[in-house]
């Protein structure tokens, strides 16, 4: 969860004005559908600096009960040689079926089963973080503690360092940390069935956490970055590693540029808040979709979905929720629009192929006036989460 932001917000006309850009660049004569050459369109060529199609998927917009306003829709719907996997590799543990995503929430009653039973869905996936310092970092207790007999799939975050810096960790200074922590992680997640994804370094590109990633460490981040997947592959093959951003970016980079290699990632994550800006109604909506920010990163969670797109990657929410409200008081945003539409994206582009959505973490804590359940921080957004179904 970022903890502080001043991020460049496009306005408005800059945002419809991506958004049109890249359906005029991306769709073919037929009338929406991508342009199934692979690399064509913006960014042909060089994965890092657009979002082009690879396999005929579409932008597309549906009405009364269709597919939702604004989402992004990979593929034609029919089953391909990319469903239930990653980069053509099946993912380990339970694979959800082509048109569901597995959904959960980090938490209060989520490894209990009390959140489950709350909203009336299935919690199929758990979030939670190990990164607090090296103790929690290497030792994982949540792994062992909390979620020691979850048998879903489980996103973990990890620290990248403290106290020191990438030029370090590009020289190999932590990677005996890193093997602890993998290893750890492998040993308490023996036996189970769910999937297990790590995320290092998460929200790397905003400007709140010491593993900030901007032009002067850069290069050493995609060197440590490799380092770090080369471990994750010999100690916990099974594990899949999550390049885990935060919408915006606030360095003066963006995430293509800080982009590892397709080599080195599994699932591209993007943490999702109703936040910077707040989304309210349909046309704050629709003009942050596709919008971007340092000419080409994403921010809008459509272009997340065609970044990932473009990197043949599904793309997760690892984090997403409500937040303070932006009326200058300490009350919650109280948004049941946005937790409607998140609902229509996740449901309109799920799946587990390239550019669809593999897992969605609703951040069920209090700190920043998101949490839903027990205590309703958010009573309407409450009541609107509780009354749609999730995952499916």
């Amino acid at each position: 969860m970022p903890l502080a932001r001043s991020s460049a917000i496009v306005s408005a006309a800059t945002a419809t004005a991506a958004m049109l850009a890249f359906v005029a660049c991306n769709a073919a004569t037929d009338g929406g559908t991508l342009d199934g050459d692979p690399g064509a369109g913006a960014g042909a060529g060089n994965p890092g600096s657009g979002y082009g199609g690879n396999d005929g998927g579409g932008l597309e917009q549906g009405q009364d009960g269709g597919l939702a306003d604004g989402a992004l829709v990979v593929g034609d719907g029919a089953p391909s040689s990319n469903d239930a996997s990653v980069d053509g590799e099946a993912v380990d543990g339970t694979v959800p079926p082509a048109g569901t995503w597995s959904s959960g929430a980090s938490g209060t009653g989520v490894a209990s089963g009390a959140f489950e039973t709350w909203r009336g869905t299935k919690v199929t996936v758990a979030g939670t973080w190990n990164d607090g310092d090296w103790s929690s970092s290497e030792g994982q207790p949540t792994l062992s503690s909390e979620y020691a007999s979850w048998q879903g799939d489980i996103d973990d975050t990890l620290g990248a360092f403290w106290n020191g810096s990438w030029s370090q960790a590009a020289a190999g200074a932590y990677d005996t940390n890193w093997r602890t922590a993998v290893k750890n992680m492998a040993k308490a997640r023996a036996g189970k069935s769910g999937n297990f994804y790590v995320r290092l370094a998460h929200e790397m590109n905003g400007d709140w956490y010491e593993w900030k990633v901007d032009s002067s460490n850069v290069a050493d981040f995609k060197t440590a970055w490799a380092r770090f997947a080369g471990i994750v592959r010999a100690e916990f093959p099974a594990a899949k590693i999550v390049f885990g951003a935060s919408n915006g970016t606030n360095g003066d980079i963006g995430v293509p540029a800080m982009w590892p290699g397709d080599q080195y990632v599994d699932v591209v994550g993007v943490d999702f808040y109703d936040m910077w800006p707040n989304l309210p109604d349909q046309a704050a909506w629709d003009a942050e979709f596709m919008g971007t920010d340092h000419g080409d990163s994403p921010r809008g969670i459509g272009a997340w979905l065609a970044f990932a797109k473009a990197h043949k990657k599904p793309l997760s929410v690892p984090e997403w929720g409500l937040n303070w409200a932006n009326d200058g008081s300490s009350g919650p945003q109280d948004n049941p629009f946005f937790i409607q539409k998140m609902n229509e994206f996740f449901r309109a582009n799920a799946g587990t192929g390239p550019g669809q959505i593999l897992y969605e973490v609703y951040y069920n804590i209090d700190d920043v006036k998101a949490q839903l359940y027990p205590v309703a921080s958010n009573p309407n957004g409450s009541a609107k989460y509780k009354s749609l179904a999730w995952g499916k």
